[in-house]
């Protein structure tokens, strides 16, 4: 989990996600908030190397947003005759609490799905880690872009400024 902590991390992040960035809006004019967070996860993933399973995950989904996101299922709903109240039928007995709660972090964190508790948390670390890092990164450009200057702090951005 130290990795993400580190500086020297934090530098390289900084300086490829702001190359991307760069890149993705010389080609496009109008660029989404989809294209955006596409871009910092791809650039994250890339950081980390394909190391672990959420960076594998994210490289490799489809680069168009959307196509991969499957479609919610609607609840069966039947009516007794006697009763008229509507009954929604579950698929399963409850669960319980700690089941729902890693159930519903095995599809919030990518690639993980079918990990053992042990190894969801420690993915799960990892990911939050590195996206507080996506996070200070984007702050700091962000922070850079609204003051318009020339050149970029480097002790915020890394080696931005140089390009």
């Amino acid at each position: 989990m130290k990795r993400w902590r580190t500086k020297r991390e934090h530098q390289i992040y900084s300086s490829k996600l702001f190359q991307a960035l760069c890149r993705s809006r010389r080609t496009s004019s109008s660029t989404s908030a989809k294209e955006l967070h596409q871009t910092a996860d791809r650039v994250l993933a890339i950081t980390a190397k394909g190391t672990t399973r959420w960076s594998r995950a994210i490289l490799a989904a489809p680069l168009t947003a959307g196509t991969n996101m499957k479609k919610h299922k609607k609840a069966k709903v039947t009516v007794h005759t006697r009763s008229r109240k509507p009954v929604v039928n579950r698929e399963k007995k409850k669960l319980p609490v700690v089941e729902r709660k890693l159930k519903a972090l095995r599809r919030l964190v990518p690639g993980c799905r079918k990990l053992s508790c042990n190894n969801l948390l420690e993915e799960t670390s990892d990911y939050i880690a590195a996206l507080e890092m996506q996070v200070r990164a984007m702050t700091a450009i962000t922070e850079f872009l609204a003051r318009g200057e020339a050149q970029a702090p480097t002790d915020r951005l890394g080696s931005i400024g140089n390009m």
